[in-house]
């Protein structure tokens, strides 16, 4: 068993009593003190590790300085798009966001948090794509956005075994019943 230095002193105070109080012999005391090591820290990993890092940042600082006027473009470009393209250009976004997550979510299952960081980001351009899809067919009823929304994310919810996407399908479903144009049925449901 790994401990820490805290916690071994911890143990081993524990132990030195024990045997002072005879609680346990010297062949037992010999025995615990062997069960446990004291974890160390691999500096040389730390080294390596920040050695990569380093050399990230320095990419980076390099590419930001040569691609900075293009990056600049680019948003302009996308920002400036019509409407369809926008909502294309986030639809294909969350595909890739999807698509990355389902695969990295069969690599490792146990990522749990990283997995599923990848759907909201695929569930927040989805609803972006959506917005832009209602700004090209001129709709003034954001009712009609969210039921699309709650659709759309119901299907995924089939696709992908994310609970997550379940949630936002099931939210944005209640958000179109509660915000959809009231009517006579659904008047008549509430005034009881």
């Amino acid at each position: 068993m790994k401990l820490s230095k805290r916690e071994s002193r911890v143990v081993n105070n524990a132990i030195d009593t024990w045997l002072e109080e005879g609680v346990i012999d010297q062949e037992d005391h010999n025995k615990l003190k062997g069960s446990y090591d004291v974890a160390t820290i691999d500096w040389s990993l730390i080294a390596k590790y920040s050695f990569w890092v380093a050399v990230l940042c320095i990419v980076l600082s390099v590419l930001s300085v040569l691609l900075d006027k293009w990056l600049i473009e680019l948003i302009q470009n996308i920002f400036s798009a019509p409407d369809i393209a926008k909502s294309v250009f986030f639809a294909i976004v969350s595909a890739a966001f999807y698509l990355f997550g389902v695969r990295r979510k069969k690599q490792s299952p146990d990522k749990t948090f990283s997995n599923e960081a990848f759907f909201v980001l695929g569930i927040v351009s989805t609803a972006i794509s959506i917005y832009f899809i209602g700004q090209v067919i001129e709709t003034d009823s954001l009712s009609k956005l969210i039921l699309l929304a709650s659709i759309v994310y119901g299907l995924l919810g089939l696709w992908i075994p994310s609970l997550l996407v379940w949630v936002c399908s099931l939210f944005s479903l209640g958000t179109w019943f509660v915000s959809k144009p009231t009517n006579g049925v659904t008047t008549a449901i509430f005034s009881r």
